[in-house]
């Protein structure tokens, strides 16, 4: 007999006694419901997978840029208040959100720009009181060419 002849042929006894073991096609035991004796798992919580779906699917991103664009919002009118023509900067600028301590915000025009980087410090003062959790330490505006 050659190597290629010595091969194990599989056991084909079907009574082994172990209620979790099947033989298949080809007549070999295999496991149905793990192994004999361990412990069966326990369904997970969903408190532990919540936070999983949440970070995958980037809503925690989505929510929190929500309460940034609120923050800036009421930022702004105090800062800004309306004048008689009801102009409103809502639609001038966007939160980009915020990575390293560094809040990135988007402005549509130059002149507007320039207006928040001159109270750029009066900002991050007022965003930190405002949202004391976030820990921000820096804003920067970039400009959207349109």
């Amino acid at each position: 007999m050659g190597k290629s002849e010595r091969r194990r042929v599989p056991s084909r006894k079907k009574g082994t006694g172990n209620p979790n073991e099947t033989v298949d096609a080809l007549g070999y035991r295999r496991m149905v419901e793990g192994k004999p004796g361990a412990r069966r798992s326990r369904p997970t919580p969903i408190g532990n997978i919540l936070p999983q779906i949440i970070a995958r699917y980037g809503l925690g991103r989505k929510l929190s840029s929500g309460r940034f664009q609120e923050a800036f919002r009421n930022v702004l009118t105090d800062l800004f208040p309306r004048d008689e023509t009801g102009f409103s900067i809502d639609d001038s600028y966007r939160i980009l959100g915020l990575r390293g301590g560094v809040l990135r915000i988007s402005v549509t025009d130059a002149p507007l720009m320039s207006e928040f980087a001159f109270y750029k410090g009066e900002i991050l003062r007022r965003m930190r009181l405002a949202l004391p959790e976030e820990k921000i330490r820096e804003i920067r505006f970039t400009l959207i060419n349109n």
